[in-house]
C-alpha cells in the first residue's frame, strides 16, 4: 500500500510569524484534513525540509487529522512548529489591550495562565472571555489526540530518505518558491526510489500580472518550471487557472498532465456553532439561549464589535493591490454622496499587503472616507465569522484570483455578494452574485447600489443559494485523493 507524504514546509513557515491563516494556508490543512479522509489516515504523512539540517523530516500527520477546525496554536503543535510562549497568546482579544507594553503584557499574561491553572471560571467571565475559550484555543497537542488512540509518539521525526518507497506519492498544495530543498532536494530523492510528486498550482499571477505580483517573475518562471518538469501531474485550482497553465506549458514544451480539481465555497468555522438556539419571548424578542455564543459576541475585539455596530458590507483578504482596495473605496465615497441612498459602511477585513500606499496615506488623510471606511486588520477565524454571519452582502472585486475564496465563504454563510467578472471568479460566484467590472469605479458603484437599493434582487439571489448545492472541503479532498491514490 503507497504512503502519501504532504509536504508542509510553507505552512509551517507561515505559522512562525503569523496569528490568523492565509486563504493559501487555509486551502492545505483543508485539503490534508479531508483528502486523507479518502487516502486512509494511517497512510498519509507529513514532511518539510529542515534548513539546518539539510534534509527533508517525515513526521505523523495524526494531530493535524483529529480536527478540522484546529485553532493557530494547535495547528502549530500538530506541525512541530516551535514560537516563543508570549506569541502563543499574542492574539487572544482579552489580552490585545496590553500588547503595546511588553511589561504589562507578561504580567497579565502570567495571572491568565495562573488562573487557568487554579480553574478560575470568574477570572475569566470578568475579562469577557471564559476558562472554556482559553483552554479551547491554547490546548496542547495530547489533548488532541483521541482518547482511544494508544500513546504513540506523534513527534517521532525521521528521514524522507529512509521512509520513501516506491510508488509512494509526494502532494505540494503550496508553491515552494523560497524553499530550496522542495525545489531541487526533494524531486532527485523521489526520482531516485520511483516515487511521484504531483503539484497543485493556484495562480500564474508573476507571469500574467507582474503589476499585481508580490513574487518575481524571473523567480516564479523558474520554480513553475522545475515543477512541471518533476511532477508527475500538475493540479489546477480553477478552470482559468488550468487554461493558463495549459497555454503555458505548451509555450514551453512541458507535457504535464494538468487536473483540474475547484476549490471550495465552503465557510470558516464548525457550521454546528455558528447557528444559536433562539425563543421567542411574550414582548415578541428573539433571545438566544445558547450563552456560548452570547460570550463569544461579546468578546470580540472592539474594532470588531464597532465595525458590526452599523450596517456595513464586507470585504475580506489581504490589502494589497490586487484586491483594488482602491477602487472599491472610491465607489464608497461616489455612493456616499448621493441623496436618499441608505448606504451600509464599507469594512475591510485582512492584514496588509502590497501596492496599498495610496490607498492607505487616502484612507488616513479622509477619516476612512469620512467614516464610511473602515479597516479591521488580521482578523481571526472566530471574528471574521462573526462578521461574515452580520454584514447585509460581501464584496470581492478583485483584479485577479486564482479561485476567489472570499466568494465562496459569503455563499456558504447564505450571503450574496459584489464580483469581479474576471478570471476565475465566476465560476464560484455563478448564478449567485451581483458582477461588475473591477476596472471601472462606475461599474463597481451601481452593483454595490443595485443590492443597496433593490432588496427584492437581494432576496432573489439569497434564495438561490440557499437552494444552491455548495461545493465542501469534503469534496476538493475526494478529488484530490481520486488524482493522487492508487486503488482507492
Amino acid at each position: 500500500m503507497p504512503k502519501y507524504y504532504f509536504e508542509v514546509s510553507s505552512l509551517r513557515e507561515y505559522l512562525k510569524h503569523n496569528t490568523t491563516l492565509s486563504g493559501l494556508q487555509r486551502v492545505a490543512h483543508k485539503v490534508i484534513f479531508h483528502a486523507a479522509q479518502e487516502l486512509g489516515k494511517d497512510n498519509v504523512r507529513l514532511l518539510y525540509f529542515d534548513e539546518f539540517r539539510g534534509r527533508h523530516i517525515v513526521f505523523s500527520a495524526i494531530p493535524l487529522l483529529y480536527d478540522e477546525y484546529l485553532s493557530i496554536p494547535e495547528l502549530r503543535s500538530a506541525l512541530l512548529v516551535s514560537v516563543d510562549r508570549i506569541a502563543l497568546f499574542s492574539n487572544f482579544p482579552a489580552l490585545e489591550r496590553y500588547s503595546s507594553n511588553p511589561l504589562k503584557y507578561r504580567f497579565h499574561l502570567a495571572r491568565f495562565i495562573l488562573a487557568e491553572r487554579n480553574s478560575n471560571k470568574h477570572f475569566f467571565l470578568k475579562r469577557g472571555t471564559t476558562l472554556e475559550e482559553w483552554r479551547r484555543h491554547y490546548k496542547t497537542s495530547d489533548s488532541m489526540t483521541p482518547a482511544n488512540d494508544k500513546r504513540l509518539d506523534y513527534r517521532s521525526k525521521e528521514g524522507l530518505e529512509e521512509r520513501l518507497e516506491p510508488n509512494d506519492v509526494i502532494c505540494i498544495l503550496n508553491d515552494n518558491i523560497f524553499t530550496r530543498g522542495a525545489n531541487i532536494l526533494l524531486p532527485q530523492i523521489a526520482k531516485k526510489v520511483g516515487a511521484k510528486i504531483y503539484t497543485m498550482v493556484h495562480d500564474l499571477i508573476p507571469l500574467v500580472r507582474v503589476d499585481e505580483s508580490g513574487c518575481h517573475p524571473e523567480l516564479f518562471r523558474d520554480w513553475l518550471s522545475s515543477t512541471a518538469i518533476n511532477s508527475a501531474g500538475l493540479i489546477a485550482n480553477s478552470q482559468h487557472t488550468s487554461e493558463i497553465l495549459r497555454k503555458y506549458l505548451e509555450a514551453n514544451n512541458f507535457k504535464t498532465p494538468i487536473k483540474l480539481i475547484p476549490l471550495a465555497q465552503s465557510g470558516l468555522c464548525d457550521p454546528s456553532l455558528t447557528q444559536p438556539n433562539e425563543v421567542v419571548d411574550e414582548l415578541g424578542t428573539t433571545l438566544s439561549s445558547n450563552i456560548s455564543k452570547l460570550t463569544n459576541e461579546f468578546s470580540q475585539k472592539n474594532e470588531v464589535r464597532t465595525a458590526a455596530k452599523l450596517p456595513f458590507v464586507l470585504c475580506v483578504g489581504n490589502i494589497e493591490g490586487r484586491k483594488n482596495c482602491w477602487r472599491i473605496a472610491q465607489a464608497w465615497a461616489q455612493l456616499a454622496l448621493l441623496p436618499n441612498v441608505e448606504l451600509p459602511r464599507l469594512v475591510f477585513a485582512g492584514k496588509y499587503g502590497g501596492l496599498t500606499r495610496d490607498f492607505l496615506k487616502a484612507y488616513t488623510a479622509t477619516g476612512g472616507w469620512g467614516g464610511w471606511v473602515l479597516i479591521v486588520e488580521r482578523p481571526s477565524d472566530d471574528e471574521l465569522d462573526f462578521l461574515y454571519r452580520r454584514c447585509a452582502f460581501t464584496i470581492t472585486a478583485s483584479l485577479y484570483e486564482g479561485w476567489g475564496l472570499t466568494i465562496g465563504e459569503s455563499l456558504s454563510y447564505g450571503k450574496t455578494a459584489v464580483v469581479s467578472d474576471l478570471t476565475a471568479m465566476p465560476e464560484v460566484g455563478g448564478d449567485l452574485v451581483e458582477y461588475c467590472d473591477p476596472y471601472s469605479i462606475a461599474s463597481i458603484a451601481a452593483s454595490v447600489k443595485r443590492l443597496v437599493e433593490e432588496p427584492e434582487r437581494k432576496k432573489e439571489l439569497e434564495d438561490r443559494i440557499s437552494r444552491a448545492k455548495l461545493r465542501q472541503w469534503s469534496d476538493v479532498g475526494r478529488d484530490l485523493a481520486r488524482v493522487i491514490g492508487h486503488n482507492i
